[in-house]
């Protein structure tokens, strides 16, 4: 079969085909930083960059929560490795029920969160959910991170967690459609199923490290 002598019309697809391919992911690390500090000092547009750009879960775990994630779970077994070597567990165990509990617990806390909200007369997807609980623990990671240089600097990490819950707040109506009257109570749950699981995901965990270590 003989193709057209005039292939204009294929070019322009090949053409953007490569160029997605080709920026997609970087334009997604890129956003995700800009994010991060939209968050600070705008977190409405932050919000709404985040719900136009809708990154799956797997892009939100890759890119942004697992290296985060992993950073601040190494500041914090570094710190907290010196008050828990009277219970027997050191550093590394305490940086693997730091960082594997975590992920597991905002995983399912994104599946839990994503049931409650058509309770709440609201909507939104895994993704979203897992979008909204990542992006607000932005300033918990970076407390941590900081808090571990010296005891006198955990005030930071108080600050961070209320800071967190404000985030979590102002980004729950444009990532959930939860209406008004409804936001505080959605808030309410959903941040006691974040602390719940991860408190419980943490305690299996070290309960299985006590065994191992006994």
């Amino acid at each position: 079969m003989q193709l057209p002598a005039n292939n204009s019309t294929f070019a322009p697809s090949i053409k953007t085909l490569a160029f997605n391919n080709t920026n997609n992911l970087t334009l997604n690390i890129n956003d995700i930083i800009k994010i991060q500090g939209m968050l600070f000092s705008q977190p409405d547009k932050a919000w709404l960059e985040i719900k136009q750009n809708q990154y799956s879960w797997k892009q939100v775990f890759t890119y942004y929560l697992i290296p985060l994630l992993f950073i601040s779970s190494l500041a914090s077994a570094f710190f907290m490795g010196r008050q828990f070597e009277e219970l027997g567990f050191d550093w590394n165990q305490i940086f693997l029920i730091t960082f594997v509990g975590s992920l597991i617990a905002i995983y399912i806390s994104g599946h839990l969160i994503t049931a409650l909200a058509p309770r709440f007369t609201g909507s939104g997807t895994f993704d979203e959910s897992i979008s909204l609980i990542a992006f607000a623990y932005s300033p918990v990671f970076l407390a941590s991170v900081i808090a571990s240089v010296h005891e006198t600097l955990q005030i930071i990490n108080l600050i961070a967690i209320i800071y967190m819950l404000y985030i979590f707040f102002k980004g729950i109506p444009g990532m959930m459609n939860i209406p008004v009257h409804k936001q505080l109570g959605f808030t309410i749950i959903s941040v006691m199923i974040l602390f719940l699981s991860r408190l419980m995901i943490s305690a299996f965990f070290a309960a299985i490290m006590a065994v191992i270590n006994a």
